[in-house]
């Protein structure tokens, strides 16, 4: 008789990946307002680049403001960096 081995996986690795992703996004969701909090106006480079801005903030504020970025197809021969290949979408919820 064959003994029976650990349960097989039901979702994909993929899946698995995209569901931690989800969660995790849950539970770091913050307001808006707060978000760009000391953010805007003429102190904003200096509180981009202060010690106490973290890492999850400065993510959290690209992606509050950013849907994505979209590379092209290079229009230049090799070794020459295209820059007009690169676009910023905005995300919508952020536009006023």
């Amino acid at each position: 008789m064959r003994s029976q081995g650990p349960r097989e996986a039901t979702t994909t690795p993929g899946e698995e990946i995209t569901d931690r992703i989800s969660k995790a996004q849950r539970r770091l969701v913050v307001r808006p307002m707060k978000l760009l909090e000391g953010l805007t106006g003429p102190g904003a480079r200096t509180a981009w680049y202060a010690d106490d801005m973290t890492d999850e903030r400065r993510n959290a504020v690209l992606r509050f403001l950013f849907s994505g970025v979209i590379i092209d197809a290079s229009g230049k021969p090799p070794g020459m960096f295209d820059w007009d290949r690169i676009s910023i979408e905005q995300n919508r919820s952020s536009r006023l």
